[in-house]
């Protein structure tokens, strides 16, 4: 009489590989499901901060080479929503850099960043058919809002208001806090971002 020692798995063996073929399918799928988003969130975060440098520096840099056009017309103005001025520009002319007049034009619609500048001899004409541009990526909303700074006087401290009135002030704010805030379409992220740009010529 033969005797078979070949011995097969029993169901209760089965089980207990299946299950842990599943455990350890689960976990990856985890890991790999909270890398990936985890990647997403990372990018977005960096493309936000991208749009947020490239938006401050450059109201930055305008802002920063505002003038007074005049004692009698500052054309500066400035709401908590918006805000004008005339500033110098370099720009390039042929295949060199010269020093412009502009007016520059700054505010948001429509969940945008809009930028207007008119230079050189459109710089002054209300009239100019120049538009704005958008700035920051297309996958993002915008809010904006301004604060104006100036030396009080009588405290001899710095004051800040939401509004800056060309017919009431004398000279331009010392300071401009610009306030911005990015978020997705998602709603899934939102941050803040903050720039105070001191003004040489106040």
């Amino acid at each position: 009489m033969k005797i078979n020692n070949e011995r097969s798995f029993t169901l209760l063996e089965l089980l207990i590989t299946t299950s842990i073929f599943v455990i350890v399918a689960v976990t990856s799928f985890s890991a790999f499901h909270t890398g990936l988003f985890g990647y997403r969130d990372i990018d977005r975060n960096i493309k936000v901060s991208l749009a947020a440098a490239q938006i401050l520096g450059r109201m930055d840099m305008d802002i920063r080479n505002s003038i007074k056009y005049s004692d009698s017309d500052l054309k500066f103005e400035g709401s908590s929503a918006s805000l004008s001025f005339v500033t110098l520009l370099d720009q390039y002319a042929g295949d060199k850099m010269v020093r412009n007049l502009a007016f520059v034009s700054y505010g948001a619609a429509n969940g945008r960043v809009q930028r207007l500048c008119r230079s050189s001899a459109e710089s002054l004409n209300a009239k100019s058919t120049v538009k704005p541009d958008e700035m920051g990526g297309d996958t993002n909303t915008y809010q904006l809002s301004f604060r104006y700074g100036y030396l009080d006087d009588t405290t001899k401290k710095i004051v800040f208001k939401n509004a800056w009135d060309p017919k009431a002030e004398k000279s331009l704010p010392k300071f401009v806090n610009i306030a911005l805030k990015i978020g997705d379409k998602d709603g899934k992220l939102k941050k803040d971002f903050a720039r105070m740009v001191f003004l040489p010529a106040a």
